[in-house]
């Protein structure tokens, strides 16, 4: 069908629990549906406005905030402007726009509209902010004439915590961001500062400082934000599980449960947990479950990973017993045999290392000659598997977003993963579940574009040694995004992908040093790593 519409895409980023910030991501062109509200792009994506109340549950981080004709937009613009330049005016105009997106406790999505080109502060006179109500949203205007501005946005009931924001505040916004796409990070530093508490208060009425371990602050904001420059598109798993994990500081006994952390093959869940345990200075181990057998059989036992554990902490015991352990491929014991060692019996010996144990960890069970005792009770335990078969079977999308309302769209439940996964009912009945996002073709765009530690951006890295400059076209980026979405290997495959395109340049310009200044990579390198140009040096 010809496109008909052109579609502003918002990308949602996690605040907290029920709220999020949108921010301008592309344009699309596509048909919409009026009836229900849903937007098709050329490419079958669908796609709802951010304001409806099942996309703040979907796994998808993508809404639609405007749509216009192409007819209207051609009126607006002017008809002799190509559509392409309409479009590209279009976007201009619409990426000074940024959400703040809730909900009330009744339910209502509520939803904050920022132009950053109206939060002027002149310095001759005081200016006034004020939060004014419409039938669709709530738009922030600068006023001069209004004083009672906490009751006007108190009024609004947003069910969060500390709801006004200050003429201050808004100063910093428009002081500090340009663009809301370049500066994402401070406007939902801003905004989860406003909604996140920094201390409780005691029977006593003293105040305490709520993430505190031995005395240190544990600040979830900072880690989140250092977590979500490197793992692009998982914002809320990323918080969530962070949160998690730091709640389970508190109380020990919350440590008795197990974090399972689903997701499909390469959408970074050894990476997220790597860099909430570096940031959190927590020890790090990960553990391929698939090569774990009980104790008497051929593979390797549980006593070896921690022994492992153990001279990575530098031989500190008690460092090794506050670590953070990352069971992946959980999902390969799933058995309904009871008596397969490698399936039940590894998910039972695994139960026992979650609720608290002492082992005699040694570096070879069959020759135990150096061992310690390390107890496992104060470990945060993290378990990583896909497990697709759970997913895949559970029918849980219609027209790819969850309904709240629709019982049977719902995300898979512990049964589920007891039934279709076989799992046992003690393994689940002790493990918290975390979904991490499915990584569509904008989602790897970003991951190369944006990751601090993208492929692409080493491989720059690696060029700039050679006082070469590494570019690409958008050709290239599009075509390894669409490359490692054809081939459900995520993140992952983008990395080998990127090696795969970048060797043979590599090659010539290291056997020439000096010689060329500049290398630039097409959708053709892509297909082929022969397939590159290189800009010699100006003698």
């Amino acid at each position: 069908m010809k496109p008909t519409h052109i579609a502003i895409i918002m990308l949602r980023h996690y605040i907290s629990e029920g709220n999020f910030v949108y921010n301008f991501s592309h344009t699309v062109l596509g048909t919409i549906d009026e009836k229900n509200k849903i937007f098709k792009d050329g490419n079958d994506n669908e796609y709802l406005p951010i304001t409806d109340t099942s996309i703040l549950t979907s796994e998808i981080p993508y809404g639609y905030d405007n749509i216009i004709s192409i007819d209207d937009l051609k009126e607006m613009l002017g008809s002799e402007m190509p559509l392409e330049r309409a479009v590209k005016e279009y976007e201009k105009e619409r990426k000074k726009w940024f959400y703040y997106v809730g909900r009330k406790k009744t339910g209502e999505v509520i939803t904050v509209m920022f132009d950053l080109n109206q939060l002027k502060c002149e310095d001759d006179y005081e200016k006034r902010f004020t939060l004014e109500s419409t039938e669709e949203s709530l738009f922030l205007q600068a006023e001069d004439d209004i004083d009672d501005i906490d009751s006007k946005i108190t009024s609004l009931a947003i069910d969060i915590e500390n709801d006004i924001y200050t003429r201050e505040e808004l100063e910093t916004i428009k002081e500090n961001l340009e663009y809301i796409d370049e500066n994402i990070d401070d406007v939902k530093k801003i905004i989860a500062e406003k909604m996140v508490p920094t201390h409780t208060v005691s029977n006593k009425g003293e105040q305490l400082e709520t993430d505190i371990v031995g005395g240190t602050l544990l600040n979830i904001n900072d880690v989140y934000s250092k977590v979500t420059k490197t793992l692009i598109a998982q914002d809320e798993p990323a918080r969530r599980m962070i949160v998690e994990i730091v709640r389970k500081e508190q109380d020990k006994r919350l440590k008795q449960e197990a974090i399972l952390l689903t997701g499909s093959t390469g959408v970074g869940k050894t990476e997220l947990m790597r860099l909430i345990a570096k940031y959190l200075d927590k020890p790090f181990l990960k553990v391929d479950s698939t090569q774990l057998t009980i104790p008497g059989y051929s593979g390797t036992d549980i006593e070896e990973e921690l022994w492992r554990l153990y001279e990575n902490c530098g031989k500190d015991k008690e460092k090794a017993e506050n670590a953070i352990i990352f069971f992946d491929e959980i999902d390969k014991k799933g058995s309904e045999k009871k008596d397969d060692i490698s399936g039940q019996g590894v998910l039972n010996v695994l139960l026992s290392f979650i609720t608290g144990t002492e082992y005699m960890a040694t570096a070879n069970m069959k020759d135990p000659i150096k061992s310690v005792r390390i107890d496992t009770s104060n470990m945060t335990v993290v378990l990583g598997g896909a497990f697709t078969d759970v997913y895949e079977k559970h029918n849980t999308k219609i027209s790819g977003f969850i309904r709240d309302n629709d019982e049977e769209k719902k995300l898979p439940t512990m049964q589920d993963f007891i039934n279709k996964g076989m799992m046992t009912n003690e393994f689940m009945g002790r493990t918290l579940i975390v979904k991490m996002n499915n990584l569509h073709v904008n989602d790897l765009k970003r991951i190369l574009l944006e990751s601090n530690e993208s492929a692409i951006l080493i491989q720059q890295q690696i060029f700039n040694k050679l006082n070469v400059k590494l570019t690409y076209t958008d050709g290239y980026i599009d075509a390894l995004a669409q490359d490692a979405y054809e081939k459900k290997t995520g993140a992952r495959g983008l990395n080998t992908k990127v090696d795969d395109t970048t060797w043979c340049c590599f090659d010539e310009v290291y056997s020439n040093p000096g010689v060329y200044e500049k290398a630039i990579l097409t959708e053709e390198t892509v297909k082929d790593p022969r397939q590159y140009t290189l800009v010699k040096k100006i003698k």
